[in-house]
Protein backbone atom coordinates (compact mmCIF):
# COMPACT_ATOMS: atom_id res chain seq x y z
CA UNK A 1 0.00 0.00 0.00
CA UNK A 2 1.30 3.46 -0.92
CA UNK A 3 0.25 6.57 0.97
CA UNK A 4 -1.10 9.32 -1.28
CA UNK A 5 -2.55 11.75 1.25
CA UNK A 6 -2.81 12.02 5.01
CA UNK A 7 -4.30 14.50 7.48
CA UNK A 8 -6.08 14.25 10.84
CA UNK A 9 -9.42 13.33 9.23
CA UNK A 10 -8.60 11.18 6.19
CA UNK A 11 -5.86 8.95 4.79
CA UNK A 12 -5.70 7.92 1.13
CA UNK A 13 -3.64 5.01 -0.14
CA UNK A 14 -3.35 3.09 -3.37
CA UNK A 15 -2.79 -0.63 -3.47
CA UNK A 16 -2.65 -3.51 -5.88
CA UNK A 17 -4.59 -6.66 -5.10
CA UNK A 18 -6.07 -9.77 -6.67
CA UNK A 19 -9.48 -11.32 -6.22
CA UNK A 20 -10.75 -14.46 -7.98
CA UNK A 21 -7.86 -14.33 -10.44
CA UNK A 22 -8.46 -10.70 -11.42
CA UNK A 23 -5.75 -8.13 -10.68
CA UNK A 24 -6.54 -4.61 -9.56
CA UNK A 25 -3.90 -1.87 -9.87
CA UNK A 26 -3.75 1.40 -7.98
CA UNK A 27 -7.09 0.81 -6.25
CA UNK A 28 -7.79 3.60 -3.75
CA UNK A 29 -8.26 2.86 -0.10
CA UNK A 30 -9.77 5.82 1.74
CA UNK A 31 -9.71 5.70 5.53
CA UNK A 32 -11.80 8.19 7.50
CA UNK A 33 -11.83 8.55 11.25
CA UNK A 34 -14.66 6.70 12.92
CA UNK A 35 -17.56 8.87 14.01
CA UNK A 36 -20.51 8.76 16.39
CA UNK A 37 -23.85 10.50 16.37
CA UNK A 38 -26.93 10.41 18.55
CA UNK A 39 -30.65 10.43 17.89
CA UNK A 40 -32.07 12.33 20.87
CA UNK A 41 -35.69 11.72 21.78
CA UNK A 42 -37.88 14.09 23.82
CA UNK A 43 -41.49 13.00 24.19
CA UNK A 44 -42.49 11.98 20.64
CA UNK A 45 -39.97 14.09 18.78
CA UNK A 46 -36.30 13.81 17.87
CA UNK A 47 -33.67 16.51 17.55
CA UNK A 48 -32.24 17.37 14.16
CA UNK A 49 -29.55 19.94 13.57
CA UNK A 50 -28.76 21.92 10.43
CA UNK A 51 -25.11 22.28 9.56
CA UNK A 52 -23.14 23.44 6.53
CA UNK A 53 -21.62 20.41 4.79
CA UNK A 54 -18.65 21.27 2.63
CA UNK A 55 -19.05 18.19 0.42
CA UNK A 56 -22.66 19.11 -0.34
CA UNK A 57 -21.92 22.86 -0.53
CA UNK A 58 -25.18 23.34 1.31
CA UNK A 59 -26.77 23.23 4.75
CA UNK A 60 -28.10 19.77 5.52
CA UNK A 61 -29.85 18.32 8.51
CA UNK A 62 -28.39 15.59 10.63
CA UNK A 63 -27.90 14.55 14.21
CA UNK A 64 -25.40 15.80 16.80
CA UNK A 65 -22.14 13.92 16.38
CA UNK A 66 -18.61 13.94 15.08
CA UNK A 67 -15.28 12.19 14.92
CA UNK A 68 -14.11 9.83 17.63
CA UNK A 69 -10.86 10.95 19.22
CA UNK A 70 -7.97 8.57 19.79
CA UNK A 71 -8.58 6.54 22.95
CA UNK A 72 -12.23 7.62 23.15
CA UNK A 73 -15.10 5.12 23.07
CA UNK A 74 -17.84 5.69 20.49
CA UNK A 75 -20.41 6.35 23.24
CA UNK A 76 -18.17 8.88 24.99
CA UNK A 77 -17.61 10.59 21.64
CA UNK A 78 -21.38 10.81 21.07
CA UNK A 79 -21.90 12.25 24.57
CA UNK A 80 -19.06 14.76 24.07
CA UNK A 81 -20.30 15.84 20.64
CA UNK A 82 -23.88 16.22 21.90
CA UNK A 83 -22.69 18.49 24.69
CA UNK A 84 -20.26 20.46 22.46
CA UNK A 85 -22.84 21.05 19.73
CA UNK A 86 -25.97 21.62 21.83
CA UNK A 87 -25.04 21.98 25.51
CA UNK A 88 -27.34 19.03 26.25
CA UNK A 89 -26.70 15.99 28.40
CA UNK A 90 -28.88 12.93 27.91
CA UNK A 91 -29.78 9.71 29.70
CA UNK A 92 -30.77 6.15 28.72
CA UNK A 93 -28.02 5.75 26.12
CA UNK A 94 -27.93 2.73 23.84
CA UNK A 95 -26.22 1.75 20.60
CA UNK A 96 -28.84 1.62 17.84
CA UNK A 97 -26.43 0.20 15.22
CA UNK A 98 -23.14 0.80 13.47
CA UNK A 99 -22.24 0.69 9.80
CA UNK A 100 -19.22 1.19 7.58
CA UNK A 101 -19.35 4.19 5.26
CA UNK A 102 -18.15 2.27 2.21
CA UNK A 103 -17.52 -1.43 1.86
CA UNK A 104 -15.34 -0.75 -1.18
CA UNK A 105 -13.08 1.83 0.40
CA UNK A 106 -13.30 1.10 4.16
CA UNK A 107 -14.22 4.70 4.95
CA UNK A 108 -14.63 4.35 8.69
CA UNK A 109 -17.43 3.27 11.00
CA UNK A 110 -20.38 5.38 12.10
CA UNK A 111 -21.86 4.51 15.49
CA UNK A 112 -25.47 5.59 15.92
CA UNK A 113 -26.77 5.94 19.48
CA UNK A 114 -30.14 6.82 20.93
CA UNK A 115 -30.71 8.73 24.15
CA UNK A 116 -33.47 10.66 25.91
CA UNK A 117 -33.74 14.21 27.20
CA UNK A 118 -35.90 15.07 30.18
CA UNK A 119 -38.72 17.54 29.53
CA UNK A 120 -37.13 20.36 31.52
CA UNK A 121 -33.79 20.08 29.71
CA UNK A 122 -34.74 21.81 26.48
CA UNK A 123 -32.45 24.84 26.52
CA UNK A 124 -30.05 24.33 23.65
CA UNK A 125 -26.79 26.27 23.37
CA UNK A 126 -25.69 25.79 19.77
CA UNK A 127 -22.02 25.65 18.87
CA UNK A 128 -20.74 27.72 15.96
CA UNK A 129 -20.84 24.54 13.80
CA UNK A 130 -24.63 24.31 13.98
CA UNK A 131 -26.86 26.71 12.01
CA UNK A 132 -30.15 25.76 13.68
CA UNK A 133 -32.08 22.90 15.23
CA UNK A 134 -35.58 21.54 15.35
CA UNK A 135 -37.55 18.98 17.37
CA UNK A 136 -39.46 16.93 14.77
CA UNK A 137 -41.77 13.92 14.72
CA UNK A 138 -40.49 10.80 12.99
CA UNK A 139 -43.34 11.13 10.45
CA UNK A 140 -42.28 14.69 9.54
CA UNK A 141 -38.64 13.60 9.43
CA UNK A 142 -39.48 10.83 6.95
CA UNK A 143 -41.32 13.42 4.83
CA UNK A 144 -38.27 15.70 5.02
CA UNK A 145 -36.09 12.86 3.71
CA UNK A 146 -38.45 12.40 0.74
CA UNK A 147 -38.26 16.08 -0.25
CA UNK A 148 -34.64 16.98 0.56
CA UNK A 149 -32.41 17.34 -2.49
CA UNK A 150 -29.10 16.39 -0.83
CA UNK A 151 -28.95 13.86 1.94
CA UNK A 152 -26.04 11.89 3.37
CA UNK A 153 -26.80 8.17 3.12
CA UNK A 154 -25.86 7.63 6.76
CA UNK A 155 -28.62 10.00 7.91
CA UNK A 156 -31.20 8.19 5.78
CA UNK A 157 -30.01 4.80 7.07
CA UNK A 158 -30.10 6.01 10.67
CA UNK A 159 -33.63 7.40 10.42
CA UNK A 160 -34.96 4.28 8.72
CA UNK A 161 -33.24 1.96 11.18
CA UNK A 162 -34.59 4.03 14.07
CA UNK A 163 -38.12 3.88 12.60
CA UNK A 164 -37.96 0.13 12.03
CA UNK A 165 -36.41 -0.93 15.33
CA UNK A 166 -37.59 1.63 17.90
Amino acid sequence: MRKKYNNKFVKVFTENFSYKGRKYKDFHKVIFKNAAMVIIKKKNKILITNQYRRGLKDVSFGFPGGHIKRGETPMNAAKRELFEETGLEAKSWSLLFKYINSGSYNCGYEYIFTAKIENNLNIIKLSNEIESYEWISIKNLLNKIKTKKFMPAGIIASVLYYKLFN
